[in-house]
């Protein structure tokens, strides 16, 4: 054996699927016949169907656990159709039926089943020794045929069929193995309907698969250790012996060879041939050999052939009459392929003699199940075997094997499908190859086929392929396949494009595969790439595969069935050519310029060859190539080039384009270096022309450009449909495309875009125009200044707009888009109001809620209110719930509406807690009649019961005893009251109900009775409602209660127990008489000693005995007893606690005080009963509200540590109006005190001294004031913070308010502390806070230091302090105590700081007092005192600050508007905007910045402050930029909801003072060049500051726009001026740029201020005209027309006004008549035609008014026809002097741009003038001789007038006979034709009324000529009927008519269908022709 090697390859068949599960626990993974599906089974028995191609179907998971499966073979069922049997974990069988499509789920059906039973019940029928299923195995399933193995010694076959769903049991039979006895099978293989079976010890059973019978065994140790001599180094004894636990078994698919492996890796091979030679034995199924007799059966001649042929047959010879040598041969194949005669014995072939002579037949010819064959191949496994040991992990097991003649495959997996191992086995050679997978990866069988060796993993599926490289792979894949197969093979494995032989090439050519010759010539496409290693030799390879391609188109386009292959063909090659010469050109790294050269000639010689087979190649038109050739070519290229030189860029793409010459193009525009050149460019230029020929309504020459250029006409008129937003051009062509090209929803679209055009003009119906206004005017004002006018314009555009401009502009690929709901939702924006209400009720409530239109919501639901009809369609519920679309807010609101209406939506109905919330938010649960009457639960109950429930499952008993009494809901008329096991679950609810009975009917005392038992159950949980129960748990009293309620008293109770037996309402005698053992009286009066009824009764009742019982009266409480004989009431009624006597007599009543209420913690229910009750009948308020105050003080001290009660007294107390803090301090020390010590005598105690703390004992206070001390001395110790700090300070501040409230000496305990650390400050700041006396003070300072006493002696030595307060002070001084006497005189202001201070301690507004003091010493430090005061305002403090930081003088300005002394104002944010106003006008930014960023450091302001800084004083614009962006994010944070910071002024008056900032800036600046880097700062400031000041962003632009011309800012528009300043001030920079010249800079300045710009635009177009007129190019009438031509489209393009625009060319035309007048002829006729064209387009900017001056139009048109006539005659007059001169020809090839505009701008495109009075006969001139004497005052001469008349013709004839008309009637000319004309138009309309015959004839005009007309209408002309007269006249008309009978013709056609009866009306007729 050869040791291994690995050559070998993994190709990607399927990429990467996500829906790959995990890898590492797939078992086994089969694949589908003919498909793609995959089997997969886990580990955990769970067996998956997906498919790994397809990346959109999920997987599929087939239900339950299972053990194994198969995929069915045989003949597909059809497309994505697959069957699938598989195995249970419970042994059970399925059929299942998988359908898989592409890109859709896979569904698994299942089919049949057969379970484990039936499985169990076929084998016992044959064995009852069988009691359990323990395996089935699947051996095969194909054709619906299954077998399977079960418990490994029954073979089973079913049958599945298609019609049946049951499988039928074909065979169940025992299988006899060869070892069965000692040894068990370990795997089983089906091979050609034979099951070899093999068992452990290498022993193999072959068996049929039909009948189970055994055919032969094969003993593979025996024959390895028997193997010859000659074959031991193949298979040595060593090696045999390790043969042990084989595993796996694979046969060939001939039989001739088999391979087992063991679980030791080592593999052997067996020839079963030469096995069977050597045991012949073994093969049991050998038959004896059979000879056919020698003679024939049936007698016949002997000398026959026939005998002959029998004969030879019997010796195994043949005979043959024919002995040609052609005959032997077909003899000799013939006998090769037939198979061998069955009378052959395998033991023949072990004879020398015979296997020498004649090949040896296979063993498998001798299974009787086979059909007789010749082996087709025999094994090569060596004779005696062949062993193989493979070198896997030890961890690896044999998983799959498949066996061939000649190799074996072989693959191992280890656990999680780690260390995938395939092998490839050559048995013939021993070589082994192996190749371990990397990543995890698990083998896959492919059903039918088993020489496939593939791989599942994550990355996709993969096959190994073993000794084949990959350039190998991919040309046998060209060879054998197709060029797609191997570009998807190398996509797949991101292979690069490899060599492709030539020969795949000619293959390619030959079969007429363009799939591969496209990659083969991909393969090529680098193979001239200056990357490439030999350029050269790669064009040498490429020569001849170009060759083959040139012959081959050559060869195909010869033949006309091989036309199509020849075209893709040439395109393909044609193609690959042009990108190779591309790129050796593009590529200049090539060294051998000659031989970048030779390449390109080269190329360029298979492109000449190749083009001549073009399907569009430009033949001569000669049609021979020869003769043109001969002629002279440059002459008749200089031609060429001449005439297409004189045309311009537009018309030589167009003529190319048309004549299909675009390379000539080219050629002509590159040497005018146009960029149309390029073919992109060309063709982007056509289709301009395309879409201006489709503008022109020039269908056919547009259609002509665009399928020459090579569009698709259908597909680019589609596009220009689709986006463009001419309405016109977008009709014309979905007429055009209307037959089939478009689609429903395209013609959906366009009927939507025609609705909305008509909808358009109309107003929105949300957006009433009577709100429009004020929301403008809001936000107007709020803008303020100089952007009104800005913002007037700007709500004028959009009004104009909204006027319906937005819908005539919209486009079909925009709309197209728009859903139907999109749809509506815009028509129903534009639809009034009673077309809105009509709509479909779902769409219309999506509409409204979508637009959060409440009021028409509102409207909607409220609708039912009105008495008259319903405006509003019907609003349902449903509807409500599945269209609302609009804020949870509102939601919640339509909701509640609805439910105040009884309505409510399904969805709340389903949730009883939602609808509970629905009705309290919408009336109530307890309303006046049940909100929801039809209710039903799904459980069917009603709105009672459920809420019952609701009630009962929370327990809410108070809550249902208030519904129930609410809607008297009872037992009787509620079933859920009855309900037992509710009852009984729920005591209580029983118990409500009995009670609630009881108010129903007083008299009953049963109902009292059942009352008293329920209620005993539920003091009783566990016993039922009976008196028997009660007594036997011993609750007697409780029984014996619960009898004097019931009917008849207790003795009928007893009595009704005796004789009824046992109910709830009786007991039994002796049961209650043991009962009653305890109470011998009771028992004695309820049971007399002797029997009952025998001796009298006794006389003491139950009754007697309760006499005792005080208050019980039983003459009173039981007198509904019979037995009660003490009854004194004539009442029957039950007691109850409202009966007035017992109410009168046993009530107690307690009226409620206001400390009742207190004690309760509810301090306005103590206010209000203290008002009632007290108050309002106290004559002393003062004395009652100080008693009051001392009791709640009192109640307050007693209960401090309740907190409710604490709260509640001192909100009491501020309700009274006293000050609680008294209170408050001595609530907080008792509970201080409490929390030192806990202890419960402590507490009490300290509760003993809260009382005497009320009562005003002074030993409590001391007492107190010690504990206090403690408790916050030991407060501090716990948190650990320092004695004398500032933070025990304020914990010291309790003790030391304490003692001032109750008079007692200040606490010492804290600056005694200060004292003793040192901290002399925290000791002045204390005592000075506190209010410390002088004494105390002078006392506690001795103990400073002496160092401290010192310096405390120098500070405060010259210091005086002036109280308001009368202090006791002594006479002596300690050291380093303060002076603390009085002066004896009192100074109006102190002098020194520290006096200062002190002083303002004293004063009742320290603030305001060191604000004054400030001014007054001019010292700001005091204003920064003042700002640290508790309580103090910080704008006073700023503006004190800012007047003591400057000058005198710019103090006094800011304090000029003061009518009093600063230092007694109250300063105000007036005052601070003076005080800002000021110095920044002075330049004194500097105090105002640290003043705010002492007291406003967080303003906003503060920002622009240090911008300005930075700005004007050192000129830094840039951190002066990031300093504005800062203060524009600060105040859009404000605006956007932020928290106002504290003491900040308000955001109004920041963006105020920033305004002002702003401006003062502006006017500040020295330079325009500062001032326009300024103005660039500011430019995004306007949108921030809503302000009166200028607008920064336009003045920005302004500056901007005047930068390099000499016009600079006016000083004007930089101040707060009125809007028509400013408007002047830009008129006058306008002026000043248009004088210099800069119309442009003239023209932006105009559009950024809103003033019109025509003007401007008139007098830059008239300084054009003047300038164009002095230039020799205006003798060219081109020259002129493109200039007015421009000048028409610029005032278009500005929007200018009609009217400006008209007078602009009227004004020229008369211009350029006087100009004109002494020129000669040309020049003359030149004028006139400029004239004409200047009058066309004056008429059409005049039409434009609205309403259009028709009497100026009609003066125009009349000058026009005058200018006409007379450029006529001077045509005629230049023909006639043309004869003898021949000047330079006045009409050149441009005049066709002339007549494009005469025709575009000519009267008869107004709508205006043509009326219905131009088509009637009334008013029209008479006949010639009647106008004889109107000719005298005619302008026009004879002539002119007959030339008027010949252009009248003309008209007639084009069919403008509205103009035709007006002419004749501007110079009252006669016209024989427009009078037939328009006569024939009034008889067949009706307007005229036919004449008689002989009139008729009279009155027409004489008959000039007649000839026929031969237009397309003349087939629509009927012959007139011979009774209609009025057609006989129009006849007449239309032959005697010359000009103008085509409208003749129409109109008596249009009669003659007028009077076809299927014809169109008369009516429509007259209008046809109107």
């Amino acid at each position: 054996m050869l040791e291994a090697e690995s050559s070998a390859i993994e190709v990607c068949v399927i990429p990467e699927n996500r829906h790959c599960g995990q890898v590492a626990d797939i078992q086994k993974a089969q694949l589908a016949p003919g498909g793609s599906l995959l089997g997969c089974l886990g580990l955990g028995g769970r067996l998956v169907v997906w498919d790994p191609a397809d990346r959109e179907a999920p997987p599929a998971a087939v239900d339950g656990c299972h053990a194994d499966f198969s995929w069915e073979e045989g003949p597909g069922r059809g497309v994505g159709s697959f069957r699938l049997l598989a195995v249970g974990s419970q042994w059970d069988v399925k059929l299942l039926e998988v359908e898989a499509e592409r890109s859709a789920s896979i569904s698994l059906l299942r089919v049949s089943g057969c379970p484990a039973g039936r499985l169990l019940q076929t084998v016992r029928e044959q064995d009852d020794g069988v009691c359990e299923l323990q395996s089935v195995c699947v051996l095969s399933f194909a054709a619906g045929l299954g077998c399977m193995l079960l418990n490994g010694d029954w073979l089973l076959q079913l049958q599945w069929l298609q019609t049946e769903e049951e499988p039928q049991t074909l065979s169940c039979c025992n299988i006899r193995l060869t070892d069965s006895s000692t040894h068990t099978a370990v795997h089983q293989c089906v091979c050609r309907d034979t099951l070899f079976v093999l068992s452990s010890t290498g022993l193999i059973s072959v068996l049929s698969l039909a009948d189970g019978r055994l055919l032969a065994s094969v003993d593979l140790p025996a024959y390895l250790t028997a193997a010859p001599a000659e074959d031991e180094l193949l298979a040595s004894p060593s090696s045999v012996s390790s043969l042990s636990s084989f595993c796996l078994l694979q046969v060939s698919a001939d039989l001739s060879t088999a391979v087992a492996v063991t679980q030791t890796h080592t593999a052997v091979a067996v020839d079963l041939d030469h096995y069977f030679s050597l045991y012949t034995d073994h093969l049991l199924c050998a038959a004896p050999p059979l000879r056919p007799p020698l003679r024939p059966q049936h007698p016949t001649d002997q000398d026959s052939l026939s005998s002959s042929t029998c004969s030879l047959a019997a010796l195994g010879s043949t005979f043959g009459t024919d002995r040609s040598w052609e005959a032997r041969l077909a003899s000799m194949y013939s006998r090769a392929q037939q198979a061998p005669p069955p009378s052959l014995s395998p033991s023949w072939s072990s004879s020398p003699s015979l296997s020498s002579s004649s090949p040896s037949p296979s063993w498998s010819s001798s299974l009787p199940h086979l059909e007789s064959h010749q082996a087709s191949a025999h094994s090569r496994v060596p004779r005696g075997g062949a062993t193989a040991a493979f070198s896997v992990p030890e961890s690896s097991a044999p998983s799959l094997l498949t066996v061939s003649e000649f190799s074996a495959q072989l693959t191992f997996v280890s656990p999680g499908n780690r260390q995938t191992t395939v092998a490839l086995w050559d048995v013939e050679s021993g070589s082994v190859s192996l190749h371990q997978a990397e990543a995890e990866a698990a083998p896959v069988q492919r059903c039918g086929e088993r020489q496939h060796r593939l791989l599942l993993k994550k990355s996709g599926v993969f096959q190994v392929l073993f000794s084949v490289s990959q350039q190998d792979l991919l040309s046998r894949l060209m060879l054998f396949g197709s060029a797609a197969t191997v570009d998807a093979v190398c996509h797949l494995n991101s292979w690069g494009r490899c060599s492709i032989p030539i020969h795949s090439l000619q293959a390619g050519l030959k079969n007429r595969q363009l799939d591969t010759v496209d990659f083969y010539l991909k393969s090529k496409e680098n193979v001239l790439n200056p990357a490439a290693d030999e350029p050269a030799d790669g064009f040498e390879e490429l020569c001849p595969a170009l060759d083959l391609l040139c012959a081959a188109v050559r060869e195909s386009n010869s033949e006309a069935q091989s036309r199509q292959f020849s075209e893709q063909l040439l395109n393909i090659t044609m193609s690959f050519i042009n990108r190779q010469i591309h790129s050796v050109l593009t590529h200049t790294e090539h060294e051998d310029t000659c031989g970048v050269r030779s390449c390109v000639d080269v190329l360029d010689g298979y492109v000449t060859e190749l083009r001549s087979y073009m399907k569009r190649f430009p033949w001569p038109a000669g049609g021979d190539t020869s003769s043109t050739s001969s002629a002279d070519p440059a002459a008749e290229e200089g031609a060429q080039r001449d005439e297409w030189e004189q045309l311009q860029t537009e018309e030589v793409v167009r003529q190319s384009i048309l004549t299909n010459q675009i390379p000539r193009a080219q050629a002509v525009l590159r040497r005018r270096s146009r960029p149309e050149q390029r073919l992109s460019a060309l063709r982007m230029e056509g289709l301009r022309q395309a879409f201006s020929c489709l503008q022109q309504r020039d269908l056919q020459s547009a259609n002509t450009l665009l399928s020459n250029m090579g569009f698709s006409v259908q597909q680019q008129l589609h596009s220009i449909c689709l986006y463009t937003d001419d309405n016109d051009l977008r009709q014309f062509v979905v007429a055009e495309l209307s037959g089939g090209s478009f689609l429903p929803d395209v013609m959906q679209s366009v009927a939507f875009m025609k609705q909305m055009e008509r909808l358009g003009s109309l107003p929105p119906s949300r957006c009433p125009t009577d709100t429009a206004a004020p929301r403008v005017v809001q936000m107007v004002r709020r803008e303020g200044g100089v952007g009104e006018e800005v913002l007037e314009e700007l709500v004028g555009q959009r009004r104009c707009e909204e006027g319906g401009g937005l819908w005539r502009n919209l486009r079909l690929d925009w709309v197209r888009n728009w859903d139907q709901s999109c749809q509506t939702d815009v028509l129903l924006s534009r639809l009034q109001h009673t077309e809105v209400t009509s709509c479909d009720s779902p769409l219309l409530w999506r509409y409204l809620t979508t637009l959060h239109d409440q009021r028409r919501v509102m409207d909607w639901i409220q609708d039912e209110d009105f008495s008259g009809g319903s405006r509003w369609p019907k609003l349902t519920p449903e509807q409500v719930d599945s269209n609302t679309a609009c804020s949870s807010y509102m939601r919640e609101n339509v909701l509640d509406l609805l439910a105040r209406r009884g309505l409510f939506i399904p969805e709340e109905l389903a949730d009883l807690q939602q609808l509970l919330w629905r009705l309290a938010q919408g009336g109530g649960v307890m309303a006046p009649s049940p909100p929801v009457p039809q209710y039903r639960s799904p459980l069917g109950l009603d709105l009672h019961g459920l809420f019952i429930a609701f009630c009962v499952e929370r327990g809410l008993q108070y809550l249902l005893y208030s519904y129930l009494e609410h809607y008297r809901l009872t037992p009787r008329n509620c079933p859920l009251l009855t309900n037992q096991s509710l009852s009984e679950s729920q005591p209580w609810l029983e118990m409500l109900v009995k009670i609630q009975e009881i108010t129903r009917d007083r008299s009953d005392p049963g109902r009292v009775f059942q009352a008293s038992l329920t209620s005993a159950q539920v003091l009783l949980p566990g016993s039922q409602a009976s008196l028997s129960s009660l007594l036997l748990e011993g609750h007697s009293l409780l029984a014996l209660a619960a009898v004097m309620f019931a009917p008849g008293g207790i003795d009928q109770v007893v009595v009704q127990g005796e004789m009824s037996g046992r109910s709830e309402r009786t007991v039994d005698p002796q049961l209650l008489k043991m009962a009653l053992a305890p109470h011998p009286k009771l028992r004695a009066a309820l049971f007399p000693a002797g029997p009952r009824g025998s001796s009298s009764s006794s006389d003491i009742s139950v009754y007697h005995l309760l006499q005792s019982l005080h208050p019980l009266d039983p003459s009173r409480l039981f007198s509904w007893q019979a037995a009660n004989t003490l009854n004194s009431t004539e009442t029957s009624e039950l007691p109850n606690f409202s009966s007035p006597h017992l109410v009168d007599r046993f009530a107690l009543v307690e009226n409620l005080d206001f400390l009742y209420y207190l004690r309760h913690g509810r301090p306005s229910f103590a206010y209000a009963t203290f008002l009632v009750q007290q108050l309002s009948r106290c004559g002393d308020v003062t004395l009652l509200l100080q008693q009051a105050w001392q009791q709640v003080y009192r109640l307050a001290l007693q209960c401090f540590n309740v907190p409710s009660v604490a709260s509640a007294s001192v909100c009491f107390s501020e309700l009274l109006g006293v000050c609680s803090l008294k209170l408050r301090v001595d609530i907080r020390a008792l509970n201080t005190i409490l929390q030192h010590n806990t202890h419960t005598a402590a507490t009490q105690h300290l509760h003993t001294l809260g009382v005497k703390l009320a009562e005003a004992e002074p030993a409590a206070a001391e007492e107190l004031i010690g504990c206090l001390e403690a408790a916050v001395t030991d407060s501090l110790e716990q948190k650990g913070v320092s004695r004398s700090s500032y933070e025990a300070a304020q914990d010291w501040a309790l003790p030391v308010q304490f003692c001032q409230l109750h008079s007692l000496q200040l606490s010492s305990v804290y600056p005694a502390h200060c004292t003793d650390d040192g901290q002399f400050i925290h000791f002045l700041l204390f005592v000075q806070l506190h209010n410390f006396p002088p004494q105390q003070v002078r006392s506690l300072a001795a103990r400073f230091g002496p160092a401290l006493q010192a310096h405390l002696s120098l500070a405060f030595q010259e210091l005086q302090v002036f109280s308001q307060r009368k202090w006791l002070c002594g006479s002596e001084e300690q050291s380093g105590s303060p002076n603390t006497e009085e002066a004896p005189g009192s100074p109006e202001h102190p002098g020194e700081l520290f006096q200062v201070l002190l002083q303002s301690q004293e004063e009742a507004a320290p603030c305001r007092y060191l604000l004054q003091e400030a001014l007054v010493q001019r010292c700001p430090t005091l204003a920064v005192m003042a700002a640290c005061q508790q309580g103090a305002e910080l704008q006073p403090c700023l503006c004190v600050w800012v007047l003591t930081s400057v000058d005198d003088v710019t103090a006094g300005e800011a304090t000029s508007h003061l009518d009093e002394a600063p230092q007694h104002h109250q300063w105000t944010l007036h005052d601070l905007s003076i005080i800002w106003r000021t110095l920044l006008g002075r330049g004194h930014v500097r105090p105002l910045l640290r003043g705010f960023q002492l007291f406003q450091k967080d303003c906003p302001l503060l920002l622009l402050l240090q911008m300005f800084q930075l700005c004007c004083d050192f000129r830094n614009f840039s951190e002066a930029k990031e300093k504005l962006l800062d203060f524009q994010r600060t105040l859009l944070t404000l605006r956007n909801g932020a928290p106002p910071l504290c003491g900040a002024p308000p955001l109004q008056w920041v963006e105020s003072q920033a305004s002002v900032l702003l401006l003062t800036m502006l006017q500040r600046c020295s330079s325009q060049y500062d001032l326009h880097r300024l103005l660039q700062l500011l430019a995004d400031v306007d949108k921030l500051l809503k302000s009166n000041g200028p607008d920064f962003r336009k003045l920005s632009q302004l500056s901007q726009l005047l930068q390099g011309s000499e016009v600079s800012l006016s000083p004007r528009l930089l101040q707060c001026t009125s809007p028509s300043v400013q408007q002047e001030e830009f008129q006058a920079a306008v002026d000043a740029l248009q004088a210099r010249g800069r119309y442009r800079q003239a023209r932006q300045v105009a559009l950024l201020a809103g003033l019109p710009v025509h003007r401007l635009l008139l007098s830059q177009l008239l300084q054009e005209v003047n300038s164009q007129k002095s230039k020799r190019q205006w003798r060219r009438l081109e020259t002129r027309v493109g200039l007015w031509r421009k000048c028409h489209e610029q005032l278009k393009t500005d929007g200018t006004d009609p009217e400006s625009a008209s007078q602009f060319f009227l004004s020229q035309a008369g211009a350029g008549m006087g100009a004109g007048a002494g020129a000669w002829a040309s020049s003359e006729l030149m004028d006139v035609q400029e004239r004409c064209l200047l009058l066309c387009l004056a008429a059409h900017w005049l039409s434009l008014l609205s309403p259009a001056p028709g009497d100026k139009l009609e003066s125009l048109e009349k000058k026009l026809w005058i200018s006409r006539v007379r450029r006529h005659v001077l045509a005629v007059a230049r023909e006639k002097e043309s004869v003898f001169n021949l000047p330079p020809a006045a009409i050149t090839p441009e005049m066709n741009t002339y007549e494009v505009l005469i025709k575009q701008f000519s009267f008869s495109n107004i709508s205006s003038l043509n009326t219905e009075k131009c088509l009637s006969v009334d008013g029209l001139p008479g006949h010639c001789e009647q106008q004889a004497e109107l000719s005298v005052d005619s302008p026009l001469s004879p002539e002119e007038r007959s030339v008027l008349a010949a252009l009248i013709g003309q008209l007639l004839d084009d069919g403008s006979i509205h103009e035709a008309s007006r002419v004749c009637r501007y110079f009252s000319l006669h016209h024989p034709d427009m009078w037939v004309v328009l006569r024939c138009r009034g008889l067949a309309s009706g307007e005229l009324k036919p004449e008689a015959q002989e009139e008729a004839s009279d009155a027409l005009p004489k008959k000039l000529t007649s000839s026929p007309s031969f237009s397309s209408l003349s087939s629509f002309v009927v012959l007139p009927l011979p009774e209609d007269e009025l057609a006989v006249q129009l006849q007449k008309l239309l032959d005697q008519c010359r000009h103008g009978n085509n409208y003749c013709k129409q109109v008596l056609s249009l009669y003659l269908l007028s009077k076809v009866p299927a014809g169109p009306p008369k009516h429509a007729t007259a209008v046809t022709l109107r």
